[in-house]
């Protein structure tokens, strides 16, 4: 039976489920693998330095699935004294003894206060290992005697990081759990610190492998398939080892560097994303026509009415409140990434108080008050059959609508409240994917833009090519479109978005969400170079960038 941690929402629970810990490979999947089956050992150049400090956890399992993280920290232990370890892995249901007979793990629930002592280590580098059960809140470490939940929440770890960084350790990570990304935070570069970077198996917003209902296939855990790949030469560059993993076919998770999380979550994308404006997505900003007249025009993405008019007049502001929010809808089209019925999770937690999770669809109430008297309606924030959407590139009367009733700055999506990513993605990248390429000439576009990352990042542009090719390789289906590719239409723009977003990954858009994620990376990098030729702000992001790289390249 699955523990539900208190503190955890239901709708966060449904989120992730009782599946959110990574799961053992399957013996297909080992014995795909260059170890003997059933046997799992990290290369020589992924094992602890003699100078490295190893801080590993296995959060809390309910069933076999937490076996594979075990077996990542007893791999990465393998030949380390136990001076230079502080490994945590529930007893006695998984914590099973090594063959001397001794159980080398500790309680979880320990785990917290054991990591704050990391600054006072004697080794130069930190090196973290956080695998197991993975909330946007941080990691769960389970219960304790008095029936309450431990923690290490996002915070915690930012602060222990800091502290030693500046006590002078170089900290370098693996967080391969569901929503790992959001640690990248506590990696960024800060004056009078020192280095910090990591991989990650996942995004902020993404549950990680293991973590998804379907397991009709083999997937491999991130750890995994990074050991399969690494080479160990002399000129070994851990960034070509990730880029293999982004684009291997197999596995549920859209992987990540701290590098990528400083251009679409971090310092870089907060300075690139800060204009206020930026063009709506698709589907985002509709026109309805209400049963007594009203014509109402809505932002989607804000959860909000921008106008309404009634006859020529324009009606003040009107109140809003929420009165439902469904999960399903009859009659309803999805709305700005092509897969949610609302697109205002780019703007609001699903943990703020007050509002609907962003999975759902809200139904709002607006009233206007008008010389004393009250009229209201109940709106549904999606695009329903009967209504009319912008569209900037179209001559036809709806578009001529929308023209004659919204100023300029009411055909722009207010940006100012949406998070870093959603800012950048719809200010710097929306723009250039707004025409309806697609096929052959969509791909062509895509492999131009991966040339110019490799010049930049070679290990990203030969990922976004592999990418590529697997895509054309698996588009001449016949289902797959008639240009003989899977590239079409506003694929691109769709799946963008859906980055931002916390849901589960559409099996059937893996690729994409894998190069769209190199794509942002690419154009917010090319963006970073091109403000930082007249931009002292700009030009101290790029160092900081190459910084990270530099880390990056020594990972694990």
């Amino acid at each position: 039976m699955t523990i539900l941690p208190k503190r955890i929402s239901w709708t966060g629970f449904i989120l992730t489920t009782s599946l959110a810990i990574l799961c053992a490979p399957t013996s297909e999947a080992k014995a795909k693998s260059r170890q003997p089956p059933g046997t799992f050992h990290l290369p020589i150049c992924q094992r602890p330095k003699p100078d490295e400090f190893v801080f590993g956890l296995v959060g809390p399992g309910q069933d076999a699935t937490d076996d594979f993280g075990l077996q990542n920290l007893r791999a990465l232990s393998e030949g380390v004294a136990p001076d230079r370890l502080a490994l945590f892995a529930p007893a006695p249901s998984t914590s099973t003894r090594h063959s001397s007979g001794k159980n080398s793990f500790s309680d979880p629930l320990d785990a917290a206060d054991a990591l704050k002592t990391l600054a006072a280590r004697p080794q130069k580098t930190i090196r973290l290992l956080l695998t197991g059960h993975g909330w946007p809140e941080g990691i769960w470490l389970g219960t304790d005697k008095k029936g309450e939940d431990r923690w290490i929440e996002l915070q915690d770890m930012s602060d222990v990081v800091t502290q030693a960084r500046r006590a002078g350790k170089t900290v370098k990570g693996q967080f391969l759990t569901c929503f790992g990304g959001s640690f990248a935070e506590a990696l960024m570069p800060a004056p009078g610190l020192a280095p910090a970077c990591g991989a990650f198996s996942t995004l902020p917003e993404k549950k990680a492998e293991g973590c998804y209902e379907d397991r009709s296939e083999s997937r491999l855990d991130y750890l995994f398939a990074a050991a399969q790949a690494d080479e160990c030469g002399v000129k070994r560059d851990y960034r070509e080892v990730h880029a293999h993993v982004v684009a291997r076919p197999a596995g549920y998770d859209i992987p990540m560097l701290s590098s990528d999380y400083f251009l679409l979550y971090g310092p870089a994308a907060r300075w690139l994303g800060r204009q206020a404006r930026a063009p709506y997505p698709f589907h985002s900003l509709m026109r309805r026509l209400l049963p007594d007249g009203t014509v109402v025009y809505a932002d989607l993405v804000n959860s909000r009415v921008i106008k309404a008019l009634r006859g020529d007049r324009v009606l003040p502001p009107a109140e809003v409140s929420i009165a439902d929010c469904q999960e399903e809808a009859q009659d309803v089209e999805k709305a700005c990434d092509g897969v949610h019925q609302s697109a205002f999770f780019l703007h609001r937690s699903i943990s703020e108080a007050g509002w609907p999770p962003g999975d759902c669809l809200p139904i709002l109430r607006l009233a206007w008050n008008q010389n004393g008297s009250v009229s209201s309606a109940t709106f549904a924030m999606a695009v329903e059959p009967r209504d009319e959407v912008w569209d900037p590139e179209a001559s036809s009367a709806t578009a001529a609508d929308f023209r004659r009733d919204l100023s300029i700055d009411e055909l722009l999506l207010p940006i100012d409240g949406l998070k870093p990513e959603a800012r950048l993605i719809l200010a710097r990248l929306l723009p250039l994917f707004q025409d309806d390429e697609h096929g052959e000439d969509l791909a062509r576009r895509l492999e131009e833009l991966a040339a110019q990352a490799q010049a930049q990042d070679p290990p990203r542009g030969q990922a976004m090519r592999a990418l590529i090719a697997e895509m054309r390789r698996r588009g001449h289906a016949p289902q797959a479109s008639e240009q003989g590719t899977r590239f079409w239409g506003s694929w691109l723009k769709t799946t963008l978005i859906e980055l931002a977003n916390e849901n589960d990954t559409d099996e059937e858009n893996l690729d994409y969400s894998r190069l769209s994620l190199l794509i942002s990376v690419t154009v917010a990098e090319r963006e970073l170079h091109e403000e930082a030729r007249t931009d002292e702000t700009a030009r101290r992001l790029v160092a900081d960038l190459e910084s990270l790289r530099a880390c990056e390249r020594g990972l694990p």
